[in-house]
Formats: structure tokens, C-alpha cells, sequence
């Protein structure tokens, strides 16, 4: 349970670290 519970958390994080990438990405592509 505790192991399930530690990868939800790691799958969400990694998800928004993404979202952020991408938002970044496309700031950069605007201003070029």
C-alpha cells in the first residue's frame, strides 16, 4: 500500500514537472 501510495505521488509529480516543461516550451516558441 505504502509502495502503491509512494508511485501515485512520483506519476503526479512527474506529470506536472511536464505540464511545466511544456508550458516553458511554448513561452519560448512564442517569443521566437
Amino acid at each position: 500500500m505504502k509502495y502503491y501510495t509512494l508511485m501515485k505521488m512520483i506519476i503526479i509529480e512527474d506529470i506536472l514537472r511536464t505540464k511545466y516543461f511544456i508550458q516553458r516550451l511554448i513561452f519560448f516558441i512564442k517569443i521566437i
